[in-house]
């Protein structure tokens, strides 16, 4: 997903933020998480690396079990 995408999707829920602040923040998530960018053509685009995501869902989710009891 490019960052104009992810901006009108955030806008739509309310959070308003710049399209260099989503870049900046992906550039260091993605020194944390499994994300890359395709940066081969523009718009880059963000994607989780293969699998990465299942893995951050589950972690997400077992974060939020822990924080319901």
């Amino acid at each position: 997903m490019d960052t104009a995408t992810l901006a009108r999707r955030l806008k739509d829920h309310g959070i308003s933020v710049t399209r260099r602040t989503i870049q900046r923040d992906l550039e260091r998530l993605s020194s944390r998480l499994p994300l890359h960018c395709n940066d081969t053509s523009k718009p880059y685009a963000w994607a989780w690396h293969e699998g990465g995501g299942e893995s951050f869902r589950a972690l997400v989710l077992r974060v939020a079990k822990h924080v319901e009891r």
